[in-house]
């Protein structure tokens, strides 16, 4: 009896324990808010660092970056998606944002009803004129 009452307690005493043991080898979590189902706007901020949060709005799947102003204010800097087609009939939430904690290289922002998937990308080069460019991270499909 004592055999098989040890045979049962410790595997389960390792099933209860092992998530909270590995909790430490598993990737760093991200933040986002706790929004209702059909909340049209998500704030994500990635767990390696708040370099990287994000405003998602999950209707349309534009996406803005928080940055530092010349005078250290916080603001909201659109990124660019490129390729994403606008739909104006958009009405409910399509898009959600994927982070990882490996690093920024596994950040991901996903259409859930078409599947198509945009991976974060540092220093996109966009044109502002025909002799100038800028710089800036954004989102470009992830190759198929």
């Amino acid at each position: 009896m004592r055999r098989t009452l040890a045979a049962i307690v410790v595997p389960l005493a390792v099933l209860v324990a092992a998530p909270s043991l590995s909790q430490g080898l598993v990737s760093q979590e991200h933040h986002q808010t706790s929004s209702p189902d059909d909340a049209r706007y998500e704030i994500t901020q990635s767990g390696v660092g708040v370099r990287w949060t994000f405003r998602l709005d999950r209707y349309s799947g534009m996406v803005d970056l928080m940055v530092s102003t010349t005078d250290d204010q916080l603001t909201w800097q659109p990124m660019p998606v490129l390729g994403l087609e606008p739909d104006p009939k958009a009405n409910k939430p399509r898009f959600v944002i994927f982070i990882s904690g490996h690093g920024a290289r596994y950040t991901f922002l996903m259409d859930i009803r078409t599947g198509d998937t945009w991976i974060l990308t540092r220093d996109i080069e966009l044109p502002i004129s025909d002799d100038e460019t800028v710089s800036l991270d954004g989102w470009v499909p992830l190759p198929e």
